[in-house]
């Protein structure tokens, strides 16, 4: 009897830890393998890397904001195709307004600007280290709620 309670208490440990690890793997993933969104840390900082470059220039001022013409003039170059960025589709498969997808951009942007430590428009291996550090502590999903 003396075991069998033993053994249900290890078995009840195990269930609670498997639960969790299935959990934090659904919602969010463990650091170092998936971060903001679902998606593999590498393939995120790889992705803002590359939109900052392409959006960098859109700020006029050079203020690592983006204000309410220079989102306008963004918007205008996405909707003339002069400028192609990937839009991320909702969990219903819908894409979002474009004005939903430029505030994520301009969020995205001024956030990344705070990075890019020596100003010169792109993140180089250090600022995408401070980058892939925020996805995987979560600081960057703090920073924009999942849909």
């Amino acid at each position: 009897m003396k075991h069998m309670k033993k053994c249900m208490v290890a078995a009840a440990l195990a269930v609670a830890v498997c639960g969790f690890a299935i959990a934090k793997h659904h919602h969010g993933g463990f650091p170092g393998h998936r971060g903001f969104h679902g998606v593999e840390t590498g393939f995120m900082v790889d992705h803002l890397s590359e939109g900052f470059v392409k959006v960098v220039s859109f700020d006029a001022n050079k203020n690592g904001e983006l204000e309410a013409t220079e989102k306008e003039s963004l918007g205008r170059a996405i909707r003339e195709g002069s400028v192609q960025l990937p839009i991320d589709k909702l969990k219903k498969g819908d894409a979002p307004s474009a004005d939903r997808m430029l505030g994520h951009i301009a969020d995205m942007y001024a956030y990344l600007a705070r990075i890019d430590a020596n100003h010169d428009g792109a993140l180089d291996p250090s600022e995408q280290a401070i980058l892939t550090r925020d996805i995987e502590t979560g600081e960057l999903a703090s920073l924009h709620p999942r849909h």
